[in-house]
């Protein structure tokens, strides 16, 4: 059974890789590099301006071309196919260059066992979500002002790392005898209201086409 019927990219992955059409091939091999570190949880800041000194370009636009091929690769390593073919059919649906697309699938064949690495990570992971507390405190007035109405949650989030060696990562957590660690967190209303539209994205993704799509193969 071929994979390619299981590698559909979504509207909004298809719109976040429109931004490439406009990156020289011969800058592509850097990107790549730079959208793989940032799917393993880096940012190479400083390849990206030298990269971006030397060809001309917009730093903030190169490092919006390295997310795409970042959220690409991980699209197609998630059907984990091994045929380059395949892969070469999933990213045509880009509508890319076929020089581009050529770069990429052999970006992503040479970048294979770090993908699997990644997903493996992932999977393995030790972070198990517990619980969320939040507490509404209302600002009223300041120094150089007499009247001041500014809302602000401190949010507390409770994870739990079983195998977690160092607990001494991040100054605003704490960590109890019974392995659950806290996160203490700021935000305002703005972001508070960015994060209820994300998790409801998420939510809704149950009822979406590739969940649908999975759940009837399954079935």
């Amino acid at each position: 059974m071929s994979s390619f019927k299981y590698l559909a990219l979504d509207a909004k992955l298809l719109a976040q890789v429109e931004v490439l059409r406009d990156v020289s091939v011969d800058i592509l091999g850097d990107l790549v590099t730079v959208g793989m570190s940032l799917l393993e949880g880096e940012v190479d800041k400083n390849l990206i301006t030298t990269v971006a000194s030397s060809s001309g370009s917009d730093a903030d636009t190169l490092y919006l071309c390295a997310q795409a091929l970042g959220a690409l690769f991980w699209e197609c390593a998630k059907g984990a196919p091994k045929d380059p073919n395949v892969i070469t059919a999933v990213l045509g649906q880009t509508g890319l260059p076929a020089n581009m697309i050529e770069v990429i699938t052999t970006s992503f064949q040479k970048n294979n066992a770090r993908f699997q690495s990644i997903k493996s990570n992932l999977i393995f992971s030790s972070n198990k979500y517990i619980d969320l507390t939040w507490r509404l405190d209302m600002e009223l007035a300041r120094r150089n002002s007499t009247i001041v109405t500014e809302p602000k949650f401190q949010l507390r989030l409770d994870v739990e790392e079983a195998n977690s060696n160092n607990n001494d990562q991040l100054t605003s957590s704490f960590t109890s005898s019974n392995g659950i660690k806290s996160y203490h967190l700021q935000a305002d209303y703005a972001n508070l209201k960015r994060l209820q539209v994300e998790l409801q994205k998420a939510i809704s993704e149950v009822e979406g086409t590739h969940s649908l799509r999975i759940q009837k193969y399954l079935s």
